[in-house]
């Protein structure tokens, strides 16, 4: 069975598709992670203004919390959830949207 020039043109295509479809959803996502970031870090440096602290320095540390918590969720758990396998169910539905194969984005191609 010999491989024609049609199918290696059709195999590189599939190929290139899909590696520059999925790098441009990681980068896309990882822009979106840093856009939340500085909005959240702003909001909640907003809000804690409103807050009814007794000391300055407890409105610092506790707003420094809150956007520890949320820089920490929005970051690190957001990426967990997404690229991780929770209960034996691997989140590979981002792949399904763009035309790419499951096996192919299990194995990174």
């Amino acid at each position: 069975m010999s491989i024609t020039d049609a199918d290696k043109d059709s195999l590189c295509k599939d190929y290139v598709y899909s590696f520059a479809m999925q790098n441009a959803i990681n980068t896309l996502s990882s822009f979106i992670i840093v856009i939340v970031n500085v909005l959240l870090k702003t909001l909640l440096m907003y809000l804690g203004k409103f807050e009814k602290y007794k000391t300055l320095s407890e409105e610092i540390s506790k707003t420094i919390m809150k956007i520890f918590l949320a820089l920490f969720i929005n970051t690190s758990l957001v990426i967990l959830v997404l690229n991780g396998e929770i209960f034996g169910f691997k989140a590979s539905y981002l792949s399904g949207l763009f035309g790419l194969s499951t096996d192919n984005a299990q194995n990174g191609l």
